[in-house]
């Protein structure tokens, strides 16, 4: 049982550690700069945080900690999917070798 916990802790820290920059990249790469729509939002950002008494300047901020969250929960899945997968696996696997280790077992006992 405790090796499927550290197997478990392995595959979330490969994502967190391979996977979340590898996600994050690809998202900050994919908003264009000069893009209207990134502008309208970032914009917007900027008129709530400065209506709830904050900079403007901080809507960067919150852009990076919103694709950072998003790249999180896009490690996360593919990782866990990945965990599912090898489970399955096991799972067939684990299936198919038991009646043959019972079957072996039948034909090594002593006949009376």
């Amino acid at each position: 049982m405790a090796c499927i916990s550290y197997f478990v802790l392995g595959v979330a820290l490969f994502g967190s550690v391979y996977l979340v920059p590898l996600y994050l990249a690809d998202l900050q790469q994919r908003i264009v700069v000069g893009s209207q729509n990134a502008l309208e939002y970032l914009r917007q950002l900027g008129d709530m945080l400065q209506a709830g008494g904050g900079s403007a300047d901080q809507s960067y901020g919150v852009l990076m900690a919103e694709l950072h969250t998003q790249a999180m929960v896009m490690s996360y899945n593919e990782a866990f999917f990945g965990l599912g997968i090898a489970l399955l696996l096991a799972s067939v696997v684990s299936l198919s070798i038991r009646p043959a280790a019972a079957q072996a077992d039948i034909a090594e006992a002593p006949v009376h």
